[in-house]
């Protein structure tokens, strides 16, 4: 079991936050009987996140539009 705290551009968190986040992980692990696994957690800034955040959008805009693109493709082909 282990619990793995990454933090952005060094950022340090203190001692009380970093035993909080092991206990929490601990109380999981244990309510959801994980037994013996590992989780990284990784703490971001806001520049991070939002760059995170706009990726994300990205592909969701073109997942839709290539589905969309498969549905009219696929209706052409039925018709014909």
């Amino acid at each position: 079991m282990s619990l793995t705290i990454i933090n952005h551009k060094n950022h340090k968190i203190d001692n009380d936050l970093s035993l909080k986040l092991e206990n929490a992980f601990n109380l999981i692990r244990k309510v959801e009987n994980l037994g013996d696994c590992s989780v990284n957690l990784k703490i971001v800034d806001n520049e991070e996140m939002e760059d995170l955040n706009k990726n994300i959008e990205i592909k969701m805009r073109l997942q839709m539009y290539f589905h969309l693109q498969i549905k009219i493709y696929l209706r052409r082909s039925q018709t014909n």
